[in-house]
């Protein structure tokens, strides 16, 4: 994808999972690929951003947060302030009684809180659940660290914005806890997918059903670029420009 690119961008990846090392090929075409804990990552890229603001280049930045993500210990300023709300349920609760299952991760299970999930003895549910969502909450602040960096450089009028993740999380659903891969479910599939788009001024909420794959085509559309053989992803660009919400681009 990045080796598609034209030249003239400049290339950047900040990545928090050690999963992405570059090693494994996930650097290619990039000209800096950098790993930095969730706390420095947003702080680098506003650094990395503000060099070519200066210089007026074209640029592409992925960044790629680790939290939310378990174990769910979002910083200490956060752990508190979604514990007993409105929408807490201390009945809730979960064993922590792990048996591995055969064939599977040693950290998958159902109707358990899996080993590395485990926040001491604390077995309610809703309090992971709390944890999550702080951690949610964390990122959220970090990302509205870089949108006003952005604004304040007068750089929301030029720049296509797009926030996803990998996968998500199952919290209870079909007696699964904390985890994700065992289960082609909702919660595991169910992924955000937001859009800002400077030449898209109304808000369109879509029903089609898009995937990750679709990312790198719909990007290098945006560019005039393209893929020069067939791919598994599809351009959705018209989606949004022909205000097309219910454009169907797979048959499944």
């Amino acid at each position: 994808f990045m080796e598609l690119m034209p030249k003239e961008y400049k290339k950047a990846a900040i990545v928090a999972n050690t999963i992405l090392l570059g090693s494994k090929g996930y650097n290619r075409g990039f000209d800096i690929y950098a790993y930095k804990d969730d706390e420095e990552l947003t702080l680098k890229a506003i650094q990395w951003l503000d060099t070519f603001f200066n210089r007026a280049c074209n640029f592409f930045l992925w960044l790629h947060y680790l939290d939310p993500h378990g174990p769910y210990k979002p910083p200490a300023e956060f752990h508190e302030i979604f514990v007993n709300d409105q929408y807490y349920d201390a009945s809730r609760k979960v064993t922590l009684d792990y048996t591995p299952i055969k064939g599977y991760s040693k950290n998958t299970g159902l109707g358990v809180v899996p080993a590395y999930q485990r926040l001491g003895d604390i077995n309610e549910v809703d309090y992971d659940v709390a944890q999550y969502d702080a951690e949610i909450k964390y990122i959220d602040n970090e990302v509205g660290r870089l949108l006003s960096f952005l604004e304040q450089r007068k750089q929301t009028d030029n720049t296509i914005i797009i926030i996803s993740a990998d996968h998500g999380e199952s919290l209870g659903e079909s007696n699964y806890y904390f985890e994700h891969g065992m289960l082609v479910n909702e919660g595991s599939i169910h992924i955000p997918l937001i859009i800002s788009h400077p030449e898209v001024r109304e808000h369109l909420a879509v029903d089609s059903l898009l995937q990750n794959t679709d990312l790198a085509p719909t990007i290098l559309g945006e560019i005039g670029s393209g893929f020069s053989t067939k791919i598994d992803g599809v351009d959705f660009s018209e989606v949004y420009h022909s205000r097309k919400p219910d454009y169907r681009v797979r048959d499944f």
